[in-house]
């Protein structure tokens, strides 16, 4: 068995997922008509929406679905990573989509399913809202076979890490 320190670099170019996107919808609109069945407050109502709504603006701007100079600048925390490589062992390196670059590893908090892949990881940021970072992958914002490639390589590790 070869040491994972010699695997190759596994380059992962993601593209807006339709599933996630049925799935943030679904919840949002969702959470959108409990609030309207409320016994409360219009004003509490509003508040609650508004908050659902930007919710959503946030969501549909990290997975990439929606863009613009103007969400770019209120939204840098949030930005979406539509590039990212796995380096050798647990390195990753994560490419926003404003062009930053951010060196990240691999948390063992991350899980993979038949259909997604989510991944945390933890960065060296100082400031405590960018030391973590989450990115879900579906089946269908990426090539079928760097999917498989990605579930290998993550069930692999998760299988030795729990066996040490």
């Amino acid at each position: 068995m070869s040491s994972r320190k010699f695997e190759p670099p596994l380059h992962i170019e993601l593209t807006p997922s339709r599933w996630l996107l049925i799935l943030l919808l679904t919840i949002h609109i969702g959470a959108a008509l409990l609030v309207l069945f409320f016994q409360t407050w219009w004003l509490v109502k509003f508040v609650l929406l508004v908050c659902l709504l930007a919710s959503a603006v946030v969501s549909l701007h990290k997975t990439a679905w929606i863009h613009g100079p103007l969400l770019d600048r209120l939204l840098f925390r949030w930005q979406s990573i539509p590039t990212m490589t796995w380096q050798s062992d647990n390195d990753w390196q994560l490419f926003t989509a404003n062009g930053r670059y951010v060196q990240a590893q691999l948390l063992p908090t991350s899980t993979c399913q038949p259909v997604f892949v989510a991944l945390n990881f933890r960065t060296d940021n100082s400031r405590w809202l960018d030391r973590y970072i989450s990115v879900v992958i579906f089946a269908d914002a990426i090539d079928q076979e760097i999917f498989r490639q990605l579930r290998v390589r993550l069930r692999t590790r998760f299988v030795q890490a729990q066996d040490n």
